[in-house]
């Protein structure tokens, strides 16, 4: 899976922009400040609950909380094997980013209420008794932020009975990326997802079908998770590619698929110590993921070797460049700082925070703009 489908970004509109003109900066947090190894743990993500989309684009067409969408890994069993990455591709693919944010994961949210329910509380029954709610690839972008070196990210943040709602917007270099994006480039992120239609199947120990009738399967199956890191408590949903098969039905062991290039040399294979493993590492420490399944291209796009990578390798592999420890405790002092700056529960006003690799600085900025992030059908039900 891609780290850019599981972030959920969404595109600012026009509406966003005519706003910033007026926008007030809150606050803001210095980044290498916030650079430390301490020891820090977040707490096992439990798997609270899961629902199924079946989807065309990026439109959902059905919602269903069940397995429906859930699928098995299914490794080649012949010694000798070529999947073609391009099979099925037409440069009028795009790799669509999702318009709908948070509906779908509050939607599950308001089915599940009483599991947020904690006994002896004080907090009413309007509290969600959580300080946060998002999905796993905005973690995942807080987490290696202090080892990123070129992508820029911006995060909308409001705050409704007590819990703070994230959401990662595509920013303008983003926009500018994706609009040039070359040949290659539409071909690897194609690529991605035709993999998984070789290693997944919907029937556990049943061969995938791996030629496509209607494009490719763009279905989710989602997850979410419960946990803490320090005194911060998170739900967040993550969309999983496939389980292991023949294990505990009650104990989902999920797998991490994904695509990378063959090393031609060590150049090759540091970058990939120092960003690709390191991407991967966050995604898949945040659902409490073991196995990473890749698949090695070549340049014709053609998958020729796939080797298995624990979360722990990972960690192994990017040690001369990276520390998870860092990546922890950069997350957990950006959590407090939002805490900090996202005070007001006012529905026309939402809360920015922007951080380029050019700047030393998390900029908080307080827009006079309504919130577009929680349904008006999620605060009806809790009036």
């Amino acid at each position: 899976m891609s780290a850019e489908a599981d972030t959920h970004l969404e595109q600012h509109s026009s509406s966003d922009t005519a706003t910033c003109n007026s926008a007030k900066i809150v606050n803001a947090l210095n980044v290498r400040q916030c650079i430390h190894n301490k020891e820090i743990k977040l707490r096992e993500p439990a798997n609270i609950g899961y629902y199924s989309l079946e989807r065309a684009g990026v439109t959902t067409l059905k919602y269903n909380e069940d397995l429906s969408q859930l699928k098995y890994l299914y490794l080649p069993t012949e010694k000798k094997f070529c999947f073609d990455l391009t099979d099925g591709y037409s440069n009028q693919f795009e790799c669509e980013h999702s318009v709908e944010g948070l509906s779908n994961l509050l939607k599950w949210v308001l089915n599940n209420k009483y599991k947020f329910e904690v006994a002896n509380s004080n907090h009413s029954d309007k509290s969600l008794n959580t300080d946060f709610i998002c999905f796993r690839g905005l973690l995942s972008l807080i987490l290696n932020t202090p080892y990123e070196r070129k992508e820029d990210w911006c995060i909308h943040a409001v705050k409704f009975n007590g819990t703070i709602y994230m959401l990662a917007k595509l920013t303008e270099r983003r926009l500018r990326e994706e609009e040039n994006k070359s040949e290659y480039a539409q071909k690897a992120s194609f690529g991605g997802y035709r993999f998984e239609e070789y290693v997944c199947t919907e029937k556990q120990n049943n061969p995938p079908r791996t030629q496509l009738i209607d494009g490719l399967n763009r279905n989710e199956f989602n997850v979410v998770f419960r946990s803490r890191l320090n005194s911060h408590s998170l739900v967040y949903g993550a969309e999983v590619d496939c389980i292991k098969p023949n294990g505990d039905p009650k104990k989902l062991d999920f797998v991490e698929i994904k695509t990378t290039k063959e090393f031609e040399n060590k150049r090759q294979h540091d970058t990939f110590c120092r960003y690709k493993a390191l991407k991967w590492w966050s995604q898949s420490y945040l659902a409490g993921i073991k196995t990473i399944v890749c698949g090695y291209r070549d340049d014709n796009f053609h998958v020729q070797r796939v080797d298995t990578y624990s979360a722990n390798s990972l960690c192994n592999l990017g040690a001369e460049f990276w520390n998870s420890s860092v990546c922890l405790n950069f997350l957990d002092s950006f959590l407090t700082f939002v805490k900090k700056c996202v005070t007001k529960e006012d529905q026309n006003i939402t809360y920015e925070f922007y951080w380029s690799p050019n700047s030393n600085e998390i900029v908080c900025k307080e827009l006079m703009l309504q919130d577009a992030i929680i349904p008006q059908w999620f605060r009806d039900f809790f009036q």
